[in-house]
């Protein structure tokens, strides 16, 4: 399955990041270390944000595809 989700800010509840993956928990866990690594793009610099304060984006699965194709 494909799986499209959205990273969501934990205190404003605003949708900051829209993706897709096969394993959307290990996407988000994967979205984590690139942050911590480098905040070299605006998504980066906003978990690495969350992060400091003890805080990680809410992962939620909005839609699930049986192939790629659909999930775009």
């Amino acid at each position: 399955m494909h799986h499209v989700y959205h990273l969501v800010d934990p205190q404003t509840r605003a949708v900051r990041y829209v993706g897709k993956s096969r394993n959307p928990r290990a996407r988000l866990r994967a979205h984590i270390q690139e942050a911590a690594a480098r905040q070299n793009t605006e998504k980066q610099t906003w978990i690495a944000a969350l992060a400091a304060r003890g805080m990680a984006p809410v992962l939620v699965i909005v839609a699930s595809y049986p192939d790629e194709a659909r999930a775009r």
